[in-house]
């Protein structure tokens, strides 16, 4: 597998990530079983996002914007 299908992998988990953290913040509370549940799954997903595009950023610096 080349570089460009590694990214195209990550970049398609990464934007999947992202809009189910973006329903889950706009769902609210009732999403998790508690309000802790809540917020920990949403730093959790914020995070993976955080890592996701940093992994991006270092497989091909130059296609930050693509």
């Amino acid at each position: 597998m080349c570089a460009m299908e590694k990214r195209e992998i990550v970049k398609d988990l990464l934007v999947h990530l992202i809009a189910a953290t973006s329903l889950l913040e706009r769902g609210g509370r009732k999403a998790a079983a508690s309000d802790k549940m809540f917020a920990a799954m949403l730093s959790d997903y914020k995070k993976s996002i955080a890592r996701g595009r940093k992994f991006l950023k270092e497989l091909d610096p130059s296609a930050e914007n693509r």
